[in-house]
């Protein structure tokens, strides 16, 4: 399992690494990862190394925006358990890579994870529902398998970048057209692909 994001505080390593005792005694080929740099990550190694399970959890560093995608496929679960976040873009990722999701139920994840059909959602701060979920997941390749592919139905077409700006696109029409003020003629918003491969 892996979780990805600035390592900083509110943004839940810390926590990950508390309970990864507990998570690693009741999975024996669990490993964690964590992806990211930040200002809490040699202070969260450190604790680590003290209580004996560096080869558990593995700390990978920045990776590139480019290797994101190949980043998520590598992994069997995501786990998102920031105190504050809008919408996690990496929930958003992993959903459409294939990976069920563990994250808190706050913010913007309930709009995108479905509890028990393509992930988790666990109670803010409760770390036991945390250490269930996450077990369960992790011990039911099944499970994984199920709610990973139901994963990239949640996030296309609603959540791709085409839905955001179209539906962002005709907010403003409406604001303006409400203040009395000139539209712009209305252009597509080519598809994502397309713009990858324009000259």
């Amino acid at each position: 399992m892996g979780t990805i994001g600035r390592v900083h505080t509110g943004k839940g390593q810390d926590v990950l690494v508390d309970i990864a005792p507990q998570l690693c005694a009741n999975v024996p080929e669990l490993r964690l990862v964590i992806i990211g740099s930040g200002p809490l990550r040699d202070m969260l190694a450190d604790r680590v190394r003290a209580l004996g399970l560096a080869d558990r959890v593995l700390f990978i560093g920045r990776v590139p925006p480019d290797d994101m995608p190949e980043t998520i496929s590598a992994l069997d679960i995501l786990v998102h358990v920031s105190d504050r976040e809008g919408l996690a873009r990496v929930i958003m990722q992993a959903l459409a890579c294939g990976k069920p999701v563990v994250s808190y139920n706050l913010d913007g994840s309930p709009e995108i994870v479905a509890d028990r059909v393509n992930g988790r959602l666990v109670t803010p701060g409760d770390r036991e529902d945390l250490i269930e979920a996450i077990i369960e997941l992790a011990r039911d390749e099944r499970l994984r398998t199920a709610w990973g592919n139901n994963g990239p139905t949640t996030v296309d077409p609603e959540f791709r970048v085409e839905t955001m700006v179209r539906q962002t696109d005709e907010h403003y029409r409406f604001l303006l057209t409400r203040a009395g003020l000139p539209l712009l003629p209305r252009r597509t918003v080519p598809l994502y692909e397309q713009w990858q491969s324009a000259p």
